[in-house]
């Protein structure tokens, strides 16, 4: 059986709406995370991702 492909055109304002969506639930669930905790979580994630690659450069 041959492969067939198709394609559909949809209105942007349907992707802007998905992506505005997105983004206000992103921002409800980490919004309220202070800027000290995110940094501290961040710097622990480069130093865990450091020794994960260690020795593989």
């Amino acid at each position: 059986m041959p492969v067939v492909k198709t394609a559909i055109s949809l209105d942007e304002d349907l992707f802007r709406h998905e992506s505005e969506f997105l983004l206000k639930e992103l921002n409800e669930t980490y919004g309220d995370k202070s800027d000290t905790e995110q940094t501290a979580f961040s710097e622990a994630m480069r130093c865990k991702n450091r020794q994960m690659i260690e020795g593989e450069w």
